[in-house]
């Protein structure tokens, strides 16, 4: 039986002018092979058939675990397969978890966190970022400084060495070189060489950050503790007193 790639060359071939004699001699068929492809009385090729699905030794017992799931919210694999055990079933905990995965309710989802828009230089946010990386088998890091505008969404992005005070005024101080100008406030997350504690509500500032801050007549702002997604809503965020 030839194959479908052969077929389609035979018809290639016939497509060219060739008669049947060339043909057999280029595929090396005999005259009668190609005669009877070209007739249509070939037997066609035999699909192949897809094997049956073998049972699964949980088989017997799923409707059980839909019971289980439906009536006692059990959706602990580590509890069930005792149960299951007690009842008779022999197979594996990786085929039991398969099978509730996929019965599990859908994860709920957060509600989306709105953006808060701001006027246009009213407010900028920074923040550090570490970054690991491997140098001829050694380990070393880097510290990302990054600002952006609420606004507009301009981005600053530099790297440095370290992230102590010092470091960080420079990198606030190139990052309003390169906006072109200065916020009226910057919004920054609970970092230390930012901000030392609060007194209730009222931030006590790093002495270095609070100068700096001062002489350039930016307000400095932080965001509520353990709320990250709120690093965009100036809403959340607590004023600096002076």
């Amino acid at each position: 039986m030839l194959s479908s790639r052969t077929l389609n060359t035979i018809n290639e071939l016939l497509a060219q002018g060739k008669s049947i004699r060339q043909i057999a001699s280029t595929l090396e068929l005999s005259r009668n092979t190609v005669r009877k492809y070209l007739r249509g009385t070939a037997a066609p090729e035999a699909t192949p058939q897809p094997r049956r699905k073998r049972g699964s030794k949980l088989d017997l017992f799923k409707t059980q675990i839909e019971q289980w799931i439906k009536e006692d919210h059990l959706y602990n694999c580590a509890t069930m397969l005792p149960r299951l055990r007690a009842v008779g079933y022999t197979g594996s905990g990786t085929l039991l978890r398969q099978f509730v995965h996929d019965l599990r309710p859908p994860a709920q989802g957060h509600h989306p966190v709105r953006r808060y828009e701001t006027a246009p230089g009213e407010q900028l946010q920074f923040d550090w970022a570490e970054f690991r990386y491997d140098q001829t088998g050694a380990p070393k890091k880097l510290f990302g400084f990054t600002a952006i505008l609420s606004y507009s969404r301009m981005r600053y992005v530099t790297f440095a060495k370290r992230c102590d005070a010092p470091t960080l005024i420079r990198c606030l101080m190139e990052a309003f070189e390169y906006i072109g100008g200065l916020p009226k406030a910057a919004l920054t997350d609970r970092m230390k060489t930012v901000l030392l504690s609060m007194d209730g509500k009222t931030p006590i500032w790093h002495p270095r950050f609070a100068d700096f801050m001062a002489s350039i007549g930016v307000s400095p702002r932080v965001c509520r503790s353990y709320t990250p997604q709120t690093n965009d809503l100036i809403s959340y965020c607590t004023p600096f007193t002076r």
